[in-house]
């Protein structure tokens, strides 16, 4: 039998904690699971751009999940998983949009002498919990048809970073003075709202784990590294990476010889989705295209292999608030993707 291994990708502010619940279904279920804590997020380093040159970005973490797929996961197919921010490091990773993107847009010679990308001739699937449309908040320009709105958000958006995202001092205060255990607890019940005990979902472990990167970062710069995430370059949403490297909306990659081909002639793409997030909507832009995707693929000689499960009651992190949509998690692998 053949079966791959998981990499478990967070989103933004979180780390591998959040993943307990999906880790207990899939190592009874028999997987070997890989989980990290992103650069600059978690328990990972946080360097910056001024003492470590360190500029954050999708790329950044696609290439970080693809050396650590090189590094550790010795099995020959493997299975990312994201959630949110985590899903778009994902799709970059799968399609090694990190390295074409260098190298096609940046003179710098250190990215042209790289290793081509290690993942994508071993990505076997990808499974997407509530799919965020970039690094940030500013790709929903890209989605904007109308010019005048489009031109208004982007004023308030250059507002909010000046005066908040982009201000060192006002966000230092912010970390030392209003981020504690009860605001970041208080903030997480919102998100699971739908839990049958919210309290209980949000416990001590959630919490501290959101707490502790931020509060006790003896180097002092993760003011820097949230600055970074708010403000720099949001990335390729995630239609952008659909059209670039899939041919006509399906997961059959663009033929080309400076690309690599997946393990499989269509890649299979799995979405399960809280239908009350309030952080990325079902039914804003890209929980609309991965829908349209989804029905596509029940259609007859579908080109695409999408499949969506939508979570009654949950938000914008189903796999901790509700673990029992982790269940539909292992029946997808196991269906599609075991052998």
């Amino acid at each position: 039998m053949n079966i791959p291994d998981i990499l478990l990708i967070h989103g933004f502010a979180c780390s591998t904690v959040y993943w307990r619940e999906t880790k207990i279904y899939l190592t009874n279920a028999g997987y070997t699971v890989h989980s990290i804590d992103l650069l600059g997020q978690g328990k990972s380093s946080k360097p910056n751009r001024q003492g470590d040159n360190i500029n954050y970005s999708i790329n950044l973490w696609a290439e970080m999940v693809d050396d650590y797929s090189k590094r550790y996961i010795n099995c020959d197919d493997v299975v990312l998983i994201g959630n949110s921010l985590g899903s778009v490091v994902a799709l970059s990773a799968a399609t090694g949009d990190w390295y074409y993107d260098n190298n096609d847009n940046d003179n710098n010679e250190k990215n042209k002498e790289k290793e081509q990308p290690h993942l994508p001739t071993r990505i076997k699937g990808l499974c997407f919990y509530n799919v965020g449309i970039g690094m940030n908040s500013q790709n929903i320009l890209k989605t904007i048809p109308s010019k005048f709105i489009r031109s208004i958000t982007t004023i308030i958006f250059d507002v909010l970073n000046r005066l908040i995202f982009d201000n060192e001092k006002l966000l230092t205060y912010i970390i030392n003075n209003k981020v504690s255990k009860d605001t970041l607890g208080a903030a997480l019940l919102t998100l699971y709202a739908g839990a049958d005990d919210p309290e209980s979902r949000v416990d001590d472990e959630l919490i501290n784990s959101f707490l502790e990167p931020v509060t006790n970062d003896p180097t002092q710069k993760i003011v820097e590294v949230i600055r970074q995430i708010y403000t720099n370059d949001a990335g390729k949403t995630p239609m952008e990476l659909h059209a670039k490297y899939y041919e006509h909306s399906s997961s059959k990659p663009v033929s080309s010889s400076s690309l690599p081909s997946p393990s499989s002639a269509v890649l299979p793409i799995h979405l399960i989705w809280g239908d009350k997030d309030p952080v990325t909507p079902l039914d804003a832009t890209v929980g609309q295209f991965y829908s349209k995707l989804a029905a596509e693929s029940s259609t007859t000689n579908s080109k695409v292999d999408v499949s969506m499960n939508v979570i009654s009651q949950a938000g914008h992190v189903p796999f901790d608030e509700r673990p029992e949509c982790n269940a539909g998690l292992i029946q997808w692998l196991n269906e599609k993707l075991t052998i």
